[in-house]
């Protein structure tokens, strides 16, 4: 039983990156990872009958210049779907399905103000990152 938890997506989100524009405006930028085996949608027959629903971003605590409060970005591979081979200069990545995804966000909020990011999926699970808005942060 242990085992097979191992295997389950294991949703994961890079730092998030802040950049201020001007006074109360400001860029995020982050990037989800799935860490684990399997695929966010665990299947790709759940994929092709619609059983699995799509990944979700969400942002909360400012207004949204750009981007969306709610997002579906799709589902996300494992690193079951990472294809190793060997070529005549030694072992290759071939080409696979993403694993990770690029999320941004331009947000109008005052300096000091908390935002959450957060990202789920019922297959996949969820993760969250709170932060606070700060100059040079």
């Amino acid at each position: 039983m242990l085992r097979e938890i191992k295997l389950l997506p294991r949703l994961e989100l890079d730092d998030a990156v802040i950049t201020r524009i001007s006074e109360n405006t400001w860029k995020i930028d982050t990037v989800i990872h799935n860490l684990g085996y399997l695929p966010t949608s665990a299947t790709k027959e759940a994929v092709m009958l619609k059983t699995a629903l799509p990944l979700k971003a969400e942002l909360s605590g400012a207004d949204i210049i750009t981007g969306r409060v709610r997002e579906e970005i799709g589902h996300l591979e494992g690193v079951s779907g990472i294809s190793v081979g060997n070529t005549v200069v030694g072992p290759a990545v071939m080409k696979h399905a993403p694993n990770a995804k690029h999320l941004s966000w331009v947000v109008n909020a005052e300096e000091g103000t908390e935002i959450e990011i957060t990202v789920s999926a019922p297959r996949a699970g969820m993760t969250s990152q709170k932060f606070i808005l700060l100059n040079g942060k």
